[in-house]
């Protein structure tokens, strides 16, 4: 909702596409933000589409069916079996990192990832390919357009740099040699990287008091925030997600000891031990890369992880094939790794389609609630969210008020002034302010007050793990009017 909010507004104000992108442009600039891949994006498909969100919807699942094919060519590369890749290659449908991809229509990440697994197969080829310089000139674009999308995607550049500068034509990982293709793909890399690192930094730091990105490292590194990363970003599961710590544990250890046995197996080949290990080493460094960089981020989307969703999709690929070349395993062990996978992968498929459910629920939940609040502006002067802690300072415009003034303004709706206050404010601005007071019930916000003058649910079903079936949930608001008001 809070793009949403954002960015039609700068749409609808012009028919140029020129000036919608340049609108974009300058009003993100203004949040520290230079993602002009996205920018553009948008302006087409709002161009092509408009409020027909049903080819936004269509056109996101065809770029998600081309990234899961792409990916599966990847895993491929780095040494899995056909089986393996298409196991590995199911984490970008089920897994809870990869699901937002599929539901969320303009996040950067689908793009982001698109692009680095289109580079990598760029990279497997460099030294190997006699027309080399075409892939340098590849790479070079690549790594500009990963930090034109987003500017954390220069997390993604390591990856890219090492495998086309070690991975040799025997399809081996070693250190790379310091000749002239080596040299050129490098310095192509770097000056693209340097280029686009520099201006999009410059937007950064200039950017006014109270930008998005004002927001790195004001804050410290609580001790969850690496186990959520982590999770996320290593596993088809997301730690935010979970409800039961029983199952989540279990769900844990069980995919983890399928890829311990498949890595074992693996490595057996004394003759593949040396370049498998070094996958795995570089597999895990691009997730370590992406954790320094985001961890420094005080707010947390389970999508941050996506483009390095392609480490644990490879080491699954892997591991599978290392258990699929065990020389004649017994029916019993093949039974209950092919039951363990299944666990894996159906587990994490219902912790997506959950996702999706509440998704969907929330967007037609916040629609109704806006549309409730616009019905009555008659009697409404101003608005008050009433929340246990409202986001305040620099974040203030990240707030649910902030943003649901924004989402109501973009939908044409007229809309109140609108404030995120704390408990005690908002009750007294209604006794004395005569304001209306929005109290969402999701046990972050404050305990109802007396006398609703409006109740807005949206029901939803989820899968509860403690019963085995599945359980409604909702979205509950009430609407307050002020006291001494009169009207409908």
């Amino acid at each position: 909702m809070r793009d949403f909010s954002e960015f039609v507004p700068l749409l609808k104000a012009h028919d140029s596409w020129a000036k919608q992108f340049n609108n974009m442009t300058a009003y993100y600039a203004t949040r520290g933000r230079a993602n002009l891949i996205p920018y553009a994006a948008i302006v087409v498909k709002w161009n092509l589409f408009g409020w027909q969100s049903e080819w936004w919807q269509i056109l996101r699942f065809a770029q998600m069916c081309v990234l899961v094919a792409t990916a599966f060519a990847v895993i491929r590369r780095f040494g899995a079996g056909t089986l393996g890749a298409m196991v590995g290659a199911s984490l970008f449908i089920v897994s809870g990192s990869a699901a937002h991809g599929w539901v969320r229509l303009t996040m950067a990440e689908v793009v982001g990832t698109q692009l680095l697994l289109v580079g990598l197969l760029i990279a497997f080829d460099v030294q190997r390919a006699a027309k080399w310089s075409r892939h340098a000139f590849a790479l070079a674009v690549i790594v500009a357009a990963l930090v034109l999308a987003k500017e954390m995607f220069v997390a993604a550049i390591p990856l890219l740099l090492i495998v086309a500068l070690g991975w040799q034509a025997d399809d081996s990982l070693r250190f790379p040699n310091p000749s002239p293709r080596t040299i050129a793909v490098f310095t192509a890399c770097s000056i693209a990287a340097v280029a686009t690192i520099i201006p999009v930094g410059l937007v950064a730091l200039h950017a006014p008091a109270g930008a998005y990105t004002s927001t790195f490292g004001t804050e410290g590194v609580p001790w969850f925030r690496p186990v959520v990363w982590l999770t996320g970003a290593l596993t088809p599961y997301l730690v935010v997600a979970w409800r039961n710590p029983t199952w989540a544990l279990a769900q844990l250890l069980v995919f983890i000891a399928l890829l311990v046995v498949g890595w074992k197996a693996l490595l057996r080949d004394g003759s593949l031990r040396p370049n498998y290990r070094a996958v795995f080493a570089l597999l895990a460094l691009h997730v370590l890369v992406g954790a320094v960089l985001y961890l420094p981020w005080p707010v947390y989307q389970p999508f941050y992880a996506m483009p390095f969703m392609i480490a644990p999709a490879a080491a699954v690929g892997l591991s599978v094939t290392g258990i699929r070349r065990l020389p004649r395993p017994s029916m019993v062990f093949k039974a209950l790794v092919t039951t363990g996978w299944a666990f894996v992968l159906c587990s994490a498929a219902m912790q997506a389609i959950d996702y999706r459910r509440a998704t969907d629920a929330e967007q037609r939940f916040n629609a109704e609630l806006v549309a409730a609040i616009a019905a009555r502006r008659a009697t409404v002067d101003s608005l008050v969210v009433a929340n246990k802690r409202p986001l305040r300072g620099t974040r203030a415009w990240q707030g649910f008020g902030a943003t649901i003034r924004r989402y109501g303004t973009a939908m044409s709706y007229d809309m109140p002034p609108v404030q995120d206050e704390d408990c005690t404010t908002a009750q007294q601005r209604r006794a004395t302010g005569g304001a209306t007071i929005l109290v969402l019930r999701n046990g972050k916000t404050c305990d109802p007050m007396s006398q609703p003058d409006t109740v807005i649910v949206r029901r939803f079903v989820q899968f509860d793990w403690d019963r085995l079936r599945s359980v409604n949930d909702s979205l509950f608001a009430e609407l307050y009017r002020g006291l001494g008001r009169v009207g409908p």
